[in-house]
């Protein structure tokens, strides 16, 4: 078995701050393996699907009451020698656990588990900004989705106005909306 495609899937809010994953539906769908890191595990708190989901946290700081540990299939945890022994074996009460890694989560070994142990031939990296951020400097992705919601904060929303595409870069034009 060959290592998975991996599409990172990237949510952001136009004042550059990381914003709940938006990329459901056909992105989603198509992936046999849904890639979580801790803090987007923490703020979207995702709802069980069908694809297989990986949880990654070199310290093992998960939440076992986090929804997606209700799933019908049993997820994964990826961690790094340093978790401690007692949140290794809490977690394994509802997940799956691997220990990949020595301070870190190596990802390239858990691209590789997934693919050779589970079969995954698509997996969607949902986030947080830093497992995005670790896999594109490590080259471990196959492709980039990235969502720009029109918000600064939850009471600020703004209308697109304009679009412009050059050069391979996506301008939007925003303007507050009722102005």
């Amino acid at each position: 078995m060959t290592r998975p495609e991996v599409v990172v899937a990237w949510s952001l809010t136009v004042d550059g701050k990381t914003a709940p994953c938006s990329h459901r539906g056909e992105l989603a769908d198509s992936a046999e393996a849904l890639l979580f890191g801790r803090c987007a595990l923490v703020l979207d708190d995702p709802e069980p699907t069908d694809a297989l989901a990986v949880v990654v946290s070199g310290r093992g700081l998960v939440l076992p009451e986090s929804r997606i540990f209700s799933a019908e299939r049993r997820p994964i945890v990826a961690v790094s020698q340093l978790a401690p022994p007692m949140k290794r074996e809490r977690l394994a009460e509802v997940a799956e656990v691997v220990v990949l890694g020595d301070a870190m989560v190596d990802l390239a070994a858990l691209l590789d588990y997934l693919g050779e142990e589970h079969g995954v031939r698509r997996v969607l990296s949902q986030g947080g900004a830093q497992l995005n951020r670790s896999l594109l400097e490590a080259r471990l992705f196959d492709g980039v989705h990235v969502a720009l919601a029109p918000t600064v904060d939850e009471e600020l929303e703004l209308r697109l106005v304009g679009q412009h595409g050059a050069d391979g870069e996506l301008r939007l034009q925003y303007r507050i909306d009722g102005e």
